[in-house]
């Protein structure tokens, strides 16, 4: 059985940096993100219920609106609950059969909510990703099209996923101070 460490951190925190670090160094990594992003444009149901527990308009033609649910669910914890409902489960399905047809011992996958996704049941420890909240909205601000104020929404929206996991957790610091590559030698 491979061991399964999550790579978790908020917005702007640096999850995507260490996962590829990992991977450059021959390290599998599963990214949550990308994959519910793949299997809701592919899966019709899951557009079905954008629309009727999201907004009419989640969906037009075929194409989820991105923008729109982010809007919605950033303003709203309960839209932001209904949707995790509504993709979670697909994408621990996925992660699951990932994962058995891996041939290494160890797998990564990265994640920016952990506990309500349920995640952190699977896992067998966490990295948590951190970084001071002025360097996060930075990073993001730099590649999106968010306001400060759009992030910090996120940032707080998503603060509560780190503490009270599963699983055991370690800290890897990602500000510009502070190198990744002996903090991810050491947890490795």
């Amino acid at each position: 059985m491979n061991r399964l460490t999550g790579i978790i951190g908020g917005i702007g925190a640096g999850k995507s940096v260490v996962c590829r670090i990992l991977e450059a160094m021959g390290y599998p990594v599963y990214d949550c993100d990308s994959r519910a992003k793949t299997i809701m444009d592919a899966d019709t149901s899951i557009h079905d219920e954008l629309c009727a527990k999201i907004h009419p308009q989640a969906v037009r033609d075929g194409i989820i609106d991105r923008k729109l649910i982010s809007e919605i669910v950033f303003a709203d914890s309960s839209r932001l609950e209904i949707l995790n409902a509504i993709v979670h489960g697909h994408v621990l399905e996925d992660l699951r059969q990932w994962t058995a047809l891996q041939t290494v011992a160890r797998c990564f996958v990265e994640t920016a909510i952990p506990k309500s996704s349920g995640l952190d049941r699977l896992l067998d420890d966490a990295w948590i990703v951190t970084a001071d909240d002025e360097e996060r909205i930075a990073r993001v601000t730099v590649r999106s099209h968010l306001t400060p104020q759009q992030i910090k929404a996120r940032i707080e929206a998503q603060s509560a996923e780190f503490s009270g996991l599963a699983c055991p957790t370690y800290t890897l610091r990602n500000n510009p101070d502070t190198p990744l590559l002996p903090q991810i030698n050491s947890l490795i």
